[in-house]
């Protein structure tokens, strides 16, 4: 396991477009000088990836040991052996799903164009759709449930506790370990990493990073100011690009 302690700064980073995007020569790359000494940027993954698909990335070697995951768009928290991080948290998130599931599951049952995802984490319904409205569809019929909607990827209609999201989980590990949020780049590239991207209006002095490939639905609600930037690489490429014009890497 890898103590936290020893990082100066952080890298907060979604997997699938951001770290898992872009060339894969960069990717190993930046793979090699996070895991390379002075080993001093450690690195979360927070991904909508269920636990169960983010370890066995980890466990073969495609992906550097984090710190911490955070999955199933920030409905789950684990170390890296995919043990319970907080159970403070999991109680948090499982009170505020706590009865909703049979409600979206009979809400959403036969609506077209929608796909149930299984393997996913108990705290979080999410459907494939063919069609933008069919999600649209599916988000009106669950409104009146206290839960939030997301529609991200172009192809992902996620239901999730009320008030639970990326940028939750990312601030609720950021106050457990109390870490310096200027310390701290988070990186994305889809509406789902919006919540967490926009925690630099919020947390004095964080960094986030939209990558250059980032979909038309974050572009809408993303905007550069601040420390909030856009790389021109794509994928680990921009997250590279940020990190060396942080200083943080060279």
């Amino acid at each position: 396991m890898i103590s936290r302690r020893r990082f100066k700064r952080w890298l907060i980073t979604d997997l699938d477009g951001t770290f898992l995007g872009g060339s894969e020569t960069i990717r190993a790359r930046l793979s090699e000088r996070l895991c390379s000494e002075p080993r001093d940027v450690g690195l979360i993954y927070c991904s909508g990836r269920a636990l169960s698909d983010i370890s066995p990335l980890i466990d073969s070697g495609v992906l550097p040991e984090p710190s911490a995951i955070i999955g199933d768009v920030g409905t789950g928290m684990w170390d890296a052996q995919g043990r319970t991080l907080a159970s403070d948290f999991d109680d948090l998130v499982a009170e505020r799903w706590s009865g909703v599931r049979p409600l979206l599951l009979a809400r959403l049952h036969g609506l077209e164009g929608l796909e149930l995802q299984t393997g996913t984490g108990p705290n979080r319904c999410s459907y494939l759709y063919s069609a933008r409205s069919a999600a649209e569809s599916a988000a009106r019929a669950v409104r009146e449930i206290d839960v939030d909607t997301l529609i991200s990827g172009g192809r992902f209609f996620d239901v999730l506790p009320r008030g639970v999201n990326k940028g939750f989980a990312v601030k609720f590990l950021i106050e457990l370990w109390g870490l310096d949020s200027s310390s701290i780049l988070v990186a994305g590239d889809t509406l789902n990493d919006l919540s967490m991207l926009r925690l630099s209006d919020e947390l004095s002095g964080l960094h986030a990073l939209a990558v250059g490939n980032a979909d038309d639905d974050l572009r809408a609600h993303f905007r550069e100011s601040g420390r909030a930037r856009y790389s021109r690489g794509h994928g680990a490429e921009g997250i590279f690009e940020r990190l060396e014009q942080l200083g943080w890497v060279t």
